[in-house]
């Protein structure tokens, strides 16, 4: 068995006890590895303190002492983040897999402006996909679209080619549900205290991201008090203190249209995250989930955590179509797919608030397909191959590769040069300067 790094972006667990949902897959996919024998330790960004949990250890990284994390280890895993980027010039012998389980390219294309700023923004993280993609020995994505969209990426850029055929390359590692089955804790999480004691739950489950329409929900919610008094849509986590630039808007937008309709407070309630350890309580609680979004690139691309963590809980889900999971969720009886209509979204939700023995069967099939399909032992096993077999790529490791194939994809230091000032204006209009010299500590370590 292998001594295997895992780095994380962020805090697995914050000192609260919340958790990301990147942390959720770097979380699950350690312990994974762990039941498979192998040693695994995560390096994790914003680090408090240094602990053991499930038999993985986790420690700090400040983004300069990679080398020094990475000494003596057998494999490294690590996703693509900015975080990420100065690791291959610090560490050249060890065999890294990198998971592009998140399109980030598609994200940025919803929060980024359609100006010089955002162009140059936009470039910048072009490069540091082309560095990930270039640096990596083996990749994992997180569905069968997100396998299509990567090889041709890595055609493009030259990693599939004639020294290894295009073979042993990638993997597919969807996101996955926990082993263990769901706990129901010791009294509640969100009845009597985030919504009165009486009500149903109607639960949209994490943050409202740029890619995301929670106003469809919050519309439809008009329509469904009218037949369903005792429903209530609850937001748990919508604003994610992790990613305050990507959620605050849409939270926002969302209290102020719930504020419109006479919604808040009365069939529209906002709450805070809840601890990792206390997440189950809510998929007890509550009758099903809601999650809507416009069916655009992201969509297509997309791997909702949340979502599968729902199916874990036995939650059935109502969410829009256009990703895979959504289309696996329909077909398994999990739950039901929605067009853009609110007036659509509105009858459906009425049929299932009406229907309780149609929602006992929903949640059978939603424990169902997180056990037998999505769960992290059946998924793991590219990761496990990797570890147990570690290696540098052949081709990454070629000089006559480096000077003809990737040679092509240089970026020039005045291209880098631009790109950081053109990011520092845009990080500029949504934090002002303070988070302008944040990222430019960031940057200098």
């Amino acid at each position: 068995m292998s001594d295997v790094l895992l780095f994380s972006p962020s805090q697995v667990f914050s000192s609260e006890g919340m958790a990301s949902g990147v942390g959720l897959r770097v979380w699950e996919m350690a312990r994974a590895l762990k039941r498979k024998g192998h040693a695994v330790t995560i390096a994790e960004d914003g680090h408090g303190r240094d602990y053991e949990k499930d038999g993985v250890r986790v420690l700090g990284c400040d983004w300069s002492n990679y080398a020094s994390l990475a000494k003596g280890k057998d494999a490294v895993i690590a996703p693509q983040c900015r975080m990420m980027v100065k690791y291959f010039k610090a560490v050249k012998n060890v065999p890294i897999l990198i998971d592009l389980y998140d399109p980030i390219l598609m994200e940025s294309i919803k929060s980024m402006e359609p100006d010089l700023p955002g162009l140059y923004e936009f470039s910048s993280a072009m490069k540091r996909t082309a560095a990930f993609l270039l640096g990596g020995d083996y990749f994992v994505c997180g569905n069968g679209r997100q396998l299509d969209y990567y090889t041709g990426m890595l055609s493009i850029l030259g990693r599939i080619n004639p020294l290894n055929k295009g073979e042993g390359l990638m993997g597919l590692v969807p996101n996955a549900a926990p082993s263990e089955k769901p706990k129901k804790p010791a009294g509640t999480v969100l009845k009597g205290k985030a919504v009165p004691a009486g009500r149903r739950i109607i639960l949209w489950p994490g943050g409202i991201y740029p890619w995301f329409d929670a106003g469809m929900v919050i519309e439809a919610m008009a329509r469904v008090r009218r037949e369903s008094r005792d429903a209530a849509l609850v937001f748990v986590g919508a604003d994610n203190p992790g990613a305050p630039s990507f959620s605050q808007e849409g939270f926002r937008n969302a209290k102020r249209l719930a504020e419109k309709h006479g919604l808040l407070g009365t069939s529209v309630f906002f709450t805070g995250w809840l601890p990792y350890a206390k997440r189950a309580g809510m998929y007890f609680e509550s009758d099903f989930a809601v999650a809507t979004y416009r069916n655009h690139l992201e969509t297509k691309f997309s791997a909702r955590t949340r979502l599968m963590d729902c199916l874990w809980g036995g939650l059935p889900v109502v969410c829009s179509g256009g990703d895979e999971l959504s289309e696996d969720i329909a077909a398994a009886g999990a739950g039901v797919l929605v067009g853009e209509d609110p007036k659509e979204l509105a009858e459906k939700m009425c049929q299932l608030l009406g229907d309780r023995k149609r929602l006992a069967g929903m949640r059978r099939n939603a424990r169902r397909l997180a056990s037998e399909k999505y769960n992290w032992d059946a998924v793991i096993g590219p990761v496990d191959e990797f570890c147990r077999n570690p290696k540098l790529a052949e081709d990454k490791e070629s000089a006559l590769a480096r000077k003809t194939l990737f040679s092509v994809y240089r970026f020039s230091r005045m291209h880098a040069l631009k790109s950081y000032f053109w990011k520092s204006v845009s990080v500029f209009r949504r934090g002002g300067i303070r988070k302008v010299v944040e990222g430019a500590k960031k940057v200098a370590k």
